[in-house]
């Protein structure tokens, strides 16, 4: 499977890397001179102990840097893909960050590092409360990003058929609720059963497409100069056609501020991004985009409920918002799930 399905690799995962971190940032330190300010970041799949990478901001020389330690193996480097980015990028302001230094992953190490550039910057806008503007701003963006941003997949397309990519995924979630244990069986098993026959009937006409797979704000930063900087760039990878559209979409629903979750304000953020996404050149090129935006869209749905409230250990403790943001994704699984069988 690609780099992208992290999220799948939880039984994957030990605690080796996370418990070498301290004795990793002083090796990384003192070989490369990077001064550690703040940690920024630490990629936990999903528990604590299990950590893929950690982001540390600094200095390196005489420049404002980040050193990101990747200790979880990927089928490729990220920075393999960051440069194969940037070789057919014809975009004049989206770009990714600068890289300063790098050391691919050893397996005698158990991590590799990279030392890339600071970005002094703002998210593309603020995903718990995106206005109409923002969303236009999203729309103009993804023009840019499918058009000129993306001229030619440096990635070869795997083998597996849209819907063996979904099933595989979906499989992996399923185990990881169960083991969590966060949610009884009759609160997930009849939305997997369903998404399954939904799967079936559908995932055989969608097509896989290059394109970055975690396309939030939050990984889209406007920088000083007005350009749109691309981070997560160890997600590109083919996934069902405009999967990174609702990738956007889900990360607004999983933001709604606790106290304003509800199944009516989860249909409005649906409805709202759906009527911008019509405006879109890109998808108006599509005549199957409404169904296969459906789709993705259920799919992210079945995501959450099975992942990312199902196995949240930080949701587990706060169970109202746990609750509320089940309800909510139920509520969608019924409207979507209509939607495409109608």
């Amino acid at each position: 499977m690609t780099n992208g399905n992290i999220g799948t690799r939880y039984f994957d995962v030990t605690d080796a890397f996370a418990r070498r971190v301290p004795e990793i940032i002083q090796i990384v330190c003192s070989n490369t001179g990077f001064i550690v300010r703040q940690e920024l970041f630490r990629g936990q799949v999903y528990d604590a102990d299990k950590v893929g990478s950690v982001l540390l901001q600094g200095v390196f020389g005489d420049r404002p840097a980040v050193l990101k330690i990747q200790g979880l193996r990927l089928d490729e480097e990220e920075v393999d893909g960051m440069r194969a980015f940037m070789a057919q990028n014809t975009s004049e302001w989206i770009r990714i960050p600068e890289i300063y230094a790098h050391e691919p992953r050893q397996e005698e190490w158990g991590y590799g590092y990279t030392i890339m550039e600071c970005i002094d910057g703002v998210p593309l806008f603020d995903r718990s409360c995106p206005s109409s503007k923002d969303r236009e701003t999203f729309a103009r963006f993804y023009q840019e990003y499918r058009t000129k941003a993306i001229t030619k997949p440096w990635i070869v397309p795997p083998q597996e058929s849209t819907k063996e990519f979904v099933l595989f995924r979906v499989e992996k979630w399923r185990a990881l609720c169960a083991h969590k244990g966060y949610l009884a069986p009759e609160q997930y098993e009849p939305f997997v059963a369903r998404f399954c026959e939904i799967v079936g009937q559908v995932g055989q006409t969608v097509p896989l497409v290059f394109c970055h797979g975690h396309l939030t704000s939050t990984d889209i930063v406007r920088d000083a100069q007005g350009q749109c900087v691309l981070f997560s760039n160890l997600f590109w990878s083919y996934r069902p056609q405009w999967y990174d559209l609702a990738f956007n979409v889900w990360s607004v629903w999983m933001s709604m501020p606790e106290g304003e979750v509800s199944p009516v304000r989860a249909k409005q953020i649906l409805e709202e991004w759906r009527a911008t996404y019509r405006t879109i050149p890109v998808t108006q090129t599509d005549a199957s985009y409404e169904r296969t935006l459906d789709f993705v869209l259920l799919e992210r749905v079945m995501g959450a409920i099975l992942a990312d409230i199902g196995a949240s250990d930080a949701l587990a403790k706060r169970t109202a918002y746990r609750d509320a943001l089940l309800q909510s994704h139920v509520a969608l699984f019924e409207t979507i799930s209509t939607t495409i069988l109608s």
